[in-house]
């Protein structure tokens, strides 16, 4: 699913970020999943494998909160600006990202990424 990345670990509200993947299927169209937490998702903890699922050698990492839409491009390569807006300071103490994306060698179509965090200085 490709190597995940952040441009900052410790980000300034209301100021853009840089969230890189690389070695994804090229030209693949994809989600980059915003989490939370990497402790739980509803009631379950994290991580999960999704090989139960049919995601064969896939985990997810994060409580995937919301998502984006993303295209990579021909190197199988993205990046996506995040900003955390001031508003968010009283409810933001570390968020965690995860790309996936269309892969038609997987056994579901799809995989995902590793995953990187920012946290609240």
């Amino acid at each position: 699913g490709g190597t995940i990345g952040v441009s900052t670990m410790a980000p300034v509200f209301d100021t853009a970020f840089q969230v890189p993947l690389s070695g994804g299927v090229a030209d693949a169209r994809g989600v980059l999943y915003y989490g939370l937490s990497d402790s739980r998702i509803r009631f379950r903890p994290l991580p999960i494998s999704l090989d139960r699922r049919g995601f064969t050698g896939c985990t997810l990492y994060q409580s995937a909160d919301f998502s984006r839409p993303v295209k990579l491009d021909a190197s199988g390569n993205v990046s996506v600006d995040v900003t955390i807006p001031a508003r968010a300071a009283l409810f933001f103490q570390e968020v965690h990202f995860q790309f996936g994306h269309v892969d038609t060698t997987a056994p579901r179509d799809f995989v995902f990424s590793d995953f990187a965090s920012v946290v609240r200085s």
